[in-house]
Formats: structure tokens, sequence, C-alpha cells
């Protein structure tokens, strides 16, 4: 019982810092953190967002691959 314990909290944690959305800050696109092109953004320019409005709101436009 106490290692499912362990799985669940170690889940919660992982959910409550996962980010749904990557941004490139110099294409300013954003992409679903799972897409090929956000695996290719560099560290000094990936910022992330929690929603689709968060990163429209700052100005950023949606991937043409991953179509978030």
């Amino acid at each position: 019982m106490k290692k499912i314990s362990i799985l669940v909290a170690m889940l919660m944690l992982f959910a409550s810092t996962a980010f749904a959305y990557v941004g490139n800050m110099s294409s300013r696109k954003f992409h679903y953190d799972n897409c090929r092109a956000a695996s290719k953004i560099k560290a000094g320019n990936r910022t992330t967002f929690e929603s689709r409005d968060e990163a429209i709101s700052a100005g950023y436009k949606p991937c043409g691959i991953c179509r978030p």
C-alpha cells in the first residue's frame, strides 16, 4: 500500500509541474509540449504556458505542425 501512495504522490507532483504548451521566444510560436518542433527549441529560447489563451495573450501564434 505504501508503494501505491508514493506513486500517486509522484504522479500528482508531475501533473502540477507539467506545462501544456511550449513557446519559442525567437519565432513567437507555441506548440504542444510533445510536438517535434518543440523538441528543437534551444533552451535559451524556450518558455512555457499553462493554457492556449495564455500563449495567445502573450503574442504567440500556434504551430503549423501540431496546431495547438
